[in-house]
């Protein structure tokens, strides 16, 4: 091909592949909105359905607490973070499989390389994947004894008003919040090491390429 053929060839192959992204970013979104909405609506209504239906002896058995954790927490994890991170794992996934099909076309060979690559991102990911589920499984265990003590508190604020205690209520709740922050702290320094390793790994490459432009 001549220059102007070229020209046009990669022109077309960047233009196709550029609304070929949109569209699919489009639909990964909505794709993402509808599903979490309707994930979030399934839960809710199947665990209203299991407590009204609960017999007694779950009420005995269980801590009030650990009941309002599930209904108010992990409902509210659904309904504020599941949208957006299934949006950015949608968004993120798409980016790359077009990056190895754009790169993959063009130089095969590259798809030897990718093989090692992806085995080790596999078992790296099973290892925070792991990591990150017990926090998060710690975090919500410990934050129902802070909604266990609230509900006691209000059910019994006269009782606390009579005997003018107060303070220690007021003491115990802030003993279990700090204990219910600890295993979120955790969580936040397994995210922050692996965004500072992904960052790091960001900057390399980036080192790399302008090295190589510098030696061209």
């Amino acid at each position: 091909m001549d220059v102007s053929d070229a020209t046009g060839y990669y022109i077309t192959g960047y233009t196709g592949l550029s609304v070929g992204a949109i569209i699919l970013t489009a639909a990964a979104v909505a794709a993402a909105i509808l599903t979490s909405l309707r994930g979030a609506r399934v839960m809710h209504d199947r665990m209203v359905h299991n407590i009204v239906r609960a017999p007694l002896r779950f009420f005995d058995t269980t801590p009030t607490g650990r009941i309002l954790n599930r209904m108010a927490g992990d409902q509210g994890s659904l309904d504020n973070n599941l949208p957006g991170n299934m949006e950015l794992f949608l968004r993120s996934g798409l980016k790359i499989v077009s990056a190895i099909a754009a790169v993959a076309v063009i130089t095969p060979y590259f798809l030897i390389g990718m093989i090692p690559i992806i085995v080790f991102y596999y078992f790296m990911q099973k290892i925070y994947r792991a990591t990150a589920r017990e926090l998060k499984r710690i975090n919500r265990i410990k934050e129902s004894p802070v909604y266990s003590q609230l509900s006691q508190s209000f059910g019994g604020l006269s009782t606390i008003r009579a005997y003018r205690a107060e303070e220690r209520f007021t003491n115990e709740m802030m003993e279990r919040l700090n204990d219910s922050f600890v295993p979120l702290l955790y969580s936040m320094g397994a995210e922050g090491w692996m965004g500072v390793r992904l960052e790091h790994q960001w900057r390399q490459n980036d080192v790399l390429k302008m090295n190589d432009v510098m030696h061209i």
